[in-house]
């Protein structure tokens, strides 16, 4: 079987080369070939970001390296990936950052995100927290360079690119802030050049620049293309397909 052939469970996207797939209820990792580098063998897993994955094994999470191995012991109730050289971990109701050998670099004194939400990641050097019922930024050292002045974030976390990020201001209004946290103009998004959409039948496909239909919509589910290769799923099973383009 190949990577686009290949029927699972459930899905997620390649990262760093490699992709979480579940297998017979446990969770492994593929390569862009389709073969299973890591065994299935973790409860729940995320994607491989700085040569380290979030996973499961038990009721504890940890991270494991490209061979499946654990690079840091699983003793955290969750965790999120990598990014610049640090991730977010939470135990108890307490959320801190550790580095690659599972040091603790920013201390568990935060409020881990909603239900369903992500923790907040590093972009330029800061990452949002939940403090005091309020999103703020601190720095890798735990200093809070933003204070905390805007609603919990649902979903994803903001993140800065480009020396920008969009956060929620007291009274729901969007607003875009600098890293000194003012208030600046939104940079112009240039929309993805391929990208899923539903139909008003429930189903899914994927257009591309200009609205062109690029995959009719048949699909239950369709994820964001990376790395070449996005996460469907028909007849509840995943697979993986090529970008269209």
């Amino acid at each position: 079987r190949d990577a686009f052939g290949a029927a699972f469970e459930d899905a997620q996207v390649f990262n760093d080369g490699l992709a979480a797939v579940r297998i017979e209820g446990k969770w492994g990792y593929i390569d862009r070939q389709g073969r299973l580098v890591v065994p299935q063998k973790f409860d729940e897993a995320g994607p491989f970001v700085e040569g380290l994955a979030p996973a499961r094994m038990g009721k504890k999470w940890g991270y494991i390296d490209r061979a499946g191995e654990w690079s840091v012991k699983n003793a955290f109730d969750a965790a999120w990936p990598f990014s610049e050289g640090l991730a977010a971990v939470r135990r108890g109701k307490r959320l801190g950052y550790i580095d690659a050998t599972g040091k603790t670099v920013v201390p568990f004194r935060y409020a881990p995100p909603a239900a369903g939400a992500e923790a907040g990641p590093f972009s330029e050097g800061l990452a949002p927290v939940l403090s005091g019922g309020r999103t703020a930024f601190i720095d890798k050292g735990g200093a809070v360079r933003i204070k905390g002045a805007f609603k919990p974030w649902t979903g994803s976390a903001p993140r800065f690119r480009a020396g920008v990020a969009q956060v929620t201001d007291a009274k729901g209004q969007t607003l875009h802030i600098d890293r000194a946290g003012r208030a600046v103009a939104p940079h112009a998004e240039g929309a993805s050049r391929v990208y899923p959409y539903r139909a008003s039948s429930g189903l899914w496909g994927y257009k591309g620049a200009g609205g062109v239909v690029l995959v009719p919509p048949f699909l239950e589910s369709a994820g964001e293309f990376h790395e070449g290769c996005a996460s469907v799923s028909l007849g509840g099973k995943w697979w993986y397909i090529p970008s269209p383009e």
